[in-house]
């Protein structure tokens, strides 16, 4: 057997990319009024690619002071919900840590764009306060696109008990995708709590057992003591099971980690 992923980190690209891009850029160049700023922020929305990337050029050389107001309230309650997007990333390109109440805001948004856009951001800058609205949000987010992200989001959050029980949990429960992105995420932030029902399901084949041990490698040495059994189940894993090569030296991190080759 094979062992291959069944989600691609590409899928997160865009968004990240549109994050970075806009943390780059320079500001203060042009002293636009707040209405003229105001019929920019319509054509980031317009059809033609050309007028988007033009307005989005003259937002970004605009005085910051008047440029985060009108781009808060785009944000908030444009018609355009592209425009919405456009405005979340350009406000983060000014002041990421005062966009946080925007992207707040954006976390009850109606637009799948808005919402992911809005997880990945308390990806990146975490807030406890904020944990139990991501909680209560996986029980009615349903989206391929957004879901993930609000993973993430919930994962990078993992202080709270509760959050660690609900991750665990949905390892093992719900739509083969949605369980990769849960898998993902664990593996990522080297969740050494989730050992466990990981182990098991590298342990059998199906189509998350790459899934799992590729989050097993990440987690590595994070994982502490295991139990007898446990070594037994990645020890069989390790000896009966084909994979990638990329995959087996990433478990035997894992395996090295807890001296279970033999």
């Amino acid at each position: 057997m094979t062992c291959t992923s069944s989600r691609r980190a590409a899928g997160r690209a865009p968004l990240a990319v549109l994050l970075l891009a806009a943390a780059g850029i320079a500001h203060g160049a042009a002293g636009t009024a707040p209405e003229g700023l105001r019929q920019l922020v319509d054509r980031l929305g317009d059809f033609d690619y050309a007028v988007r990337m033009e307005a989005s050029r003259a937002v970004r050389r605009a005085d910051p002071g008047v440029a985060r107001p009108v781009l808060r309230a785009a944000a908030r309650g444009h018609e355009d919900s592209y425009v919405q997007f456009r405005a979340l990333v350009l406000l983060y390109g000014f002041d990421a840590a005062a966009a946080r109440g925007a992207f707040e805001d954006a976390l009850g948004s109606a637009n799948d764009r808005v919402r992911a856009a809005a997880y990945s951001y308390f990806e990146d800058a975490p807030d406890p306060r904020l944990a139990p609205r991501l909680l209560a949000a996986l029980d009615h987010e349903t989206s391929e696109f957004v879901r993930p992200a609000l993973v993430r989001a919930l994962a990078a959050h993992d202080d709270d008990e509760a959050v660690r029980a609900r991750l665990v949990r949905d390892v093992d429960r719900g739509e083969s995708y949605f369980r990769a992105a849960v898998i993902e995420a664990l593996g990522d932030r080297r969740a050494a709590y989730a050992v466990d029902p990981l182990i098991a399901i590298a342990s059998e084949p199906g189509s998350l057992q790459g899934d799992a041990l590729l989050a097993l490698g990440k987690i590595g040495g994070a994982a502490g003591p295991r139990t007898a059994a446990t070594r037994r189940n990645v020890r069989m894993f390790w000896h009966e099971q084909g994979c990638e090569a990329a995959r087996l030296r990433l478990a035997g991190e894992f395996v090295d980690a807890h001296g279970v080759v033999g």
